[in-house]
């Protein structure tokens, strides 16, 4: 009877053993300790160019006039609107060879770059007097006399990132950033619009010190201009 007893418990001893699981604030389970997170940014951006293949769940494109170079992979969302000219038509109506304009929201995360689709807008197609069909372009507007032609808008991307700050100046914060392509130190431009949050306040530039681990919403333009539009502070450096 003893060594009957003695064998369950170390059957209940070897059955008790607790193997650690990272949770979430959730209690999900999650990653474990010393794991970290990796950074994702991600912004909007459009293109145009032809549509090499369509499958399933994505298309490939070959941006601008290329008929030879490497396609990108654009992935179609439940939500991706598809239109030709004012109609919606939807992903069916998508083909290889037709061009389009993309507007998609690009996210990075160190060498990895995906591209989902938000609107694809399908050129219209006329009937040529030989049976074919053409993408018909663009009328050109001629000025008139004492007329100047003003500039089109740029179209700017909203992207967000969690960076440190390395500078700050009245006008402008300096952020370092860390990719495959290795470390940047890059300027974003404070405004009037500039929103900026520490402690749940909302406090001035001033209050911001190289150091401040802080999370950035922010615009860029093809001009190569980058403006924050908000600056929230995660953690304040620490003091000297």
């Amino acid at each position: 009877m003893r060594r009957i007893v003695v064998t369950l418990a170390a059957a209940i001893a070897v059955g008790a053993v607790v193997v650690p699981v990272a949770l979430t604030e959730d209690g999900t389970p999650g990653q474990t300790e010393g794991t970290t997170k990796p950074v994702v940014t991600c912004a909007r951006t459009s293109f145009g160019g032809r549509i090499a293949r369509v499958g399933a769940d994505a298309v490939a494109v070959r941006p601008g006039d290329s008929e030879t170079g490497r396609p990108l992979v654009v992935r179609l969302m439940v939500t991706t609107v598809v239109k030709q000219g004012d109609v919606v038509v939807g992903v069916s109506a998508l083909a290889a060879g037709q061009r389009a304009r993309f507007l998609v929201r690009a996210c990075r995360s160190g060498d990895r770059k995906v591209l989902t689709a938000l609107q694809i807008l399908l050129a219209k197609k006329v009937e040529t007097g030989a049976g074919t069909e053409t993408t018909p372009s663009e009328p050109r507007k001629e000025p008139t006399p004492g007329q100047t032609t003003e500039p089109k808008p740029e179209t700017c991307g909203q992207g967000e990132l969690d960076t440190v700050l390395v500078a700050v100046s009245a006008d402008s914060v300096t952020v370092r950033t860390t990719s495959g392509e290795g470390t940047k130190e890059w300027s974003l431009a404070v405004t009037g619009d500039t929103v900026v949050r520490k402690n749940e306040q909302t406090v001035t530039v001033s209050v911001l010190k190289p150091g401040d681990l802080v999370h950035v919403v922010l615009v860029r333009c093809p001009s190569g201009s980058v403006r924050a539009l908000r600056i929230v502070v995660l953690q304040a450096a620490a003091q000297a």
